[in-house]
């Protein structure tokens, strides 16, 4: 396996962001998210001045990060789900933190297995 290239420590912007295809995934994900952000905001009953003070966050913060303007980070996300009283992951499913209904495993044995 080849090695990856090696960066220096003052190699400038990442590549994440100079490839154009990939740069615009991630626009759109953090457009995603905003949206998410927004509809729990909402589904809550929030403000966005109310959701800062409840998450500790300036009111730009929630303003940029619900337009999908901000690269939003974990802390962030934490501060949020902790002042909406919401898990985590109820901004990334499409079920708004809603517990999704358990999958049913299969049962069945591949040919040839023991």
């Amino acid at each position: 396996m080849p090695a990856a290239p090696r960066l220096s420590a003052n190699h400038g912007r990442s590549a994440v962001w100079t490839d154009k295809a990939l740069a615009a995934r991630i626009q759109e994900a953090q457009r995603q998210l905003g949206g998410k952000l927004r509809e729990v905001r909402l589904d809550k009953g929030f403000s966005q001045e109310r959701a800062a003070e409840l998450a500790h966050l300036h009111p730009i913060t929630i303003i940029k990060a619900e337009s999908g303007k901000a690269n939003v980070t974990i802390g962030t996300l934490v501060a949020l789900a902790i002042g909406y009283d919401v898990p985590l992951w109820a901004f990334f499913g499409p079920d708004n933190g809603k517990v999704p209904a358990p999958q049913q495993r299969s049962t069945r044995r591949k040919a040839g297995s023991a």
